[in-house]
């Protein structure tokens, strides 16, 4: 295994015990921080540029709907990653013509991210609607 570059690193804000990166091996990793070691790998096809993580004051405000990390991937999609089953739950795509390079969930609404893609195109999307899209 050669060592790659690490392209995010983010403590989860609803557990002080975890944080997660992302990394141009193509892999989002949760990690417990106690241990310092990996305990979820979750393979991608395409290297991960940026992570979003549900903010603290999101989950105050809304409830705790979900414990979704977003991960902006090279292919054009924004990939909701669920630590609790281990998977991608759901992946946004449609929108940008090139790799997601940011996302960021919303402060106000902990069902919408917004992502920005390296075709300079700034998306939208509410991950309860099938037509995710909003702009």
């Amino acid at each position: 295994h050669r060592p790659v570059g690490a392209s995010c690193a983010l403590f989860y804000a609803v557990d002080s015990g975890m944080f997660v990166t992302s990394s141009y091996d193509d892999c989002v990793r949760f990690w417990d921080t106690n241990a310092m070691e990996s305990v979820l790998a979750m393979p991608f096809f395409e290297k991960v540029y940026h992570l979003a993580v549900p903010r603290t004051n999101t989950w105050t405000k809304a409830g705790a709907p979900h414990a979704l990390t977003a991960a902006a991937v090279a292919d054009g999609s924004v990939a909701l990653c669920d630590p609790v089953s281990g998977s991608a739950a759901h992946t946004l795509a449609g929108v940008h013509r090139g790799a997601v390079m940011c996302c960021a969930w919303s402060t106000a609404n902990a069902n919408q991210i917004a992502s920005g893609g390296s075709d300079g195109v700034v998306a939208v999307w509410d991950i309860r609607r099938s037509a995710s899209a909003l702009v």
